[in-house]
């Protein structure tokens, strides 16, 4: 890989986008490589990804020098190609397991499309976040618009998307962008700190947790009860809840395995 990493110790497994020279933009060779790790990221010895940049950037969006390739195309072209973007931030939704982004920088554009394609974000307090589309006659167009009114209302998402103006972590904070802003000097250790904490609760219950509250937000209050009804009772059967009872009893530490 020439623009992506992959590391899983302890089950954490951290992508680092690895561009750094363009604020890690990501272009088709980056979007290639980031669905290559997607089988891997699927394995049992994965429990809960990061996702992250390399230098001063998380990422800041789609590769503008390669937006020319579509000139003179059927618009049918350009949406074909997109999807490819769409469906890889799909997959980090989907995911049956926590995916954390750590912002550690720059994250705008598709690189905050990324990030609120992820479960949890941690920002550094000198991160800058936004959509600069509008700045270029455009929109975000892989979930910006839809995902972003789903975190933070559709009057800040308007407003957000409008000016193309870049926020303070702080700002992102205060109005549900991020669930967490970190001193630069702790980002990592807290980053980590998370990590940690996910990897060692029970995956299935995990993986229960992100299905039933991603598919509740799209559906009715009865309807959102069900799904948990039906998702508590494949997890009342698990070996996981057995041995997470017995740890609770005996004042221990559980140890999950998954199944």
């Amino acid at each position: 890989m020439k623009t992506v990493t992959l590391d899983i110790v302890d089950k954490i497994g951290t992508i680092v986008m690895r561009r750094p020279g363009v604020l890690n933009a990501v272009n088709v060779e980056m979007l290639e490589e980031l669905w290559g790790f997607s089988k891997r990221l699927q394995d049992s010895d994965v429990s809960v990804v990061v996702i992250t940049g390399e230098g001063r950037a998380f990422s800041s969006g789609a590769d503008v020098s390669e937006f020319g390739r579509w000139k003179g195309e059927p618009t049918g072209v350009f949406r074909t190609a997109v999807r490819r973007f769409h469906d890889f931030y799909d997959f980090l939704e989907r995911l049956e397991k926590p995916v954390i982004a750590a912002i550690n920088g720059v994250c705008v554009g598709g690189g905050l499309e990324i990030a609120i394609s992820c479960d949890i974000r941690l920002a550094k307090a000198s991160a800058k976040l936004g959509y600069p589309e509008a700045k270029l006659g455009l929109i975000p167009n892989s979930g910006g618009c839809s995902r972003t009114m789903r975190l933070i209302g559709p009057g800040r998402t308007k407003e957000l998307i409008m000016t193309g103006d870049l926020i303070t972590a702080e700002e992102a904070y205060r109005i549900g962008l991020v669930e967490h802003v970190c001193a630069d000097e702790e980002f990592e250790a807290e980053v980590n700190k998370l990590a940690m904490r996910l990897a060692k609760r029970a995956p299935q219950a995990l993986a229960m947790a992100k299905y039933v509250i991603d598919n509740a937000i799209e559906t009715d209050r009865t309807t959102g009860r069900y799904i948990e009804r039906l998702a508590q009772s494949v997890l009342i059967g698990t070996t996981d809840h057995v041995e997470g009872a017995a740890a609770f009893r005996e004042k221990r530490e559980p140890k999950f395995t998954g199944r």
